[in-house]
């Protein structure tokens, strides 16, 4: 293994990271490019004009890491954690129930990929009425599902909290612009562990500051890292972390690409890890 330069080795077969397409057209012989992150955004800006596949990387702990997170985010939400904690600074020993019942819960969940997917199941295990929104609108593992711009705003609209786990392509690049977030229900919740330019950020901050929505919690944002001077950072009902929702150990990704090569020369390579570059995913 060695690092790719500007005078690549011509007989390389498998490249790592994100390197550049004109390092990659320089090498006839490759086989495939692995990704380091699921995200392979930055690496189709200009369209993929290599012969071999860009493969994203793919690991179950990801979809695991991001699950607990939003599930982790819902529960406190519905159970008014703020609320709770509040009470224990104040010494106040109350048994209202302060929050709301999962039964009582609709969750709509943008993107039912390996991530998506876990997440709605896991939430509809615990009483919730979960519907997906994806491209094709077909049902997935049981869970119904809405699609196109129709079927996002119906989404949008009838949701007690919103979780986005979109992948970033010219499709997704902001769909939930001014319009999308004002369709959101009255009280709604949002979740972001997608991208955050997928999310018109300043339509946002308005929807929060206006209390139309109750709160969200964000992982992702447009700019990276957050600006200190961003209003999300003090708005109330606003909990941030900085892109950490699913990190992947050194380990599984080492075990991913290991797996991935060696699927690639005994020629099943997973159809789901290999990149649609019409797609963006």
């Amino acid at each position: 293994m060695h690092r790719i330069g500007d005078d690549p080795d011509p007989d390389t077969r498998y490249a790592l990271g994100i390197p550049r397409q004109d390092q990659l057209l320089k090498m006839p012989k490759l086989r495939a490019v692995f990704a380091l992150s699921a995200g392979v955004d930055q690496m189709l800006v200009d369209g993929w004009k290599v012969d071999a596949p860009l493969v994203r990387l793919s690991h179950p702990s990801v979809a695991q890491q991001l699950a607990s997170y939003c599930v982790m985010r819902a529960l406190g939400h519905l159970r008014n954690t703020v609320e709770l904690d509040a009470r224990q600074r104040n010494r106040i020993w109350s048994q209202n129930e302060p929050g709301m019942r999962t039964a009582d819960t609709s969750v709509g969940i943008l993107g039912m990929g390996a991530s998506g997917s876990l997440i709605a199941d896991t939430l509809r295990n615990l009483g919730m009425r979960v519907v997906g929104w994806t491209r094709s609108g077909r049902r997935i593992g049981g869970i119904p599902t809405e699609c196109g711009s129709e079927g996002l705003l119906k989404l949008l609209s009838s949701s007690g909290i919103m979780i986005c786990t979109l992948p970033l392509t010219d499709e997704t690049r902001g769909i939930l612009d001014r319009e999308a977030i004002g369709a959101m229900k009255f009280g709604c919740y949002f979740i972001n562990v997608g991208w955050g330019k997928i999310v018109d950020e300043a339509a946002l901050v308005q929807a929060l500051q206006e209390r139309r929505l109750s709160g969200a919690a964000l992982d992702v944002f447009a700019t990276e890292p957050l600006p200190p001077e961003n209003p999300l950072w003090t708005l109330g009902g606003v909990s941030i972390t900085a892109h950490h929702a699913a990190i992947i150990a050194p380990q599984d990704a080492a075990d991913a690409i290991a797996k991935g090569m060696a699927d690639d020369i005994a020629g099943r390579l997973p159809p789901d890890d290999v990149v649609s570059p019409e797609r963006g995913y």
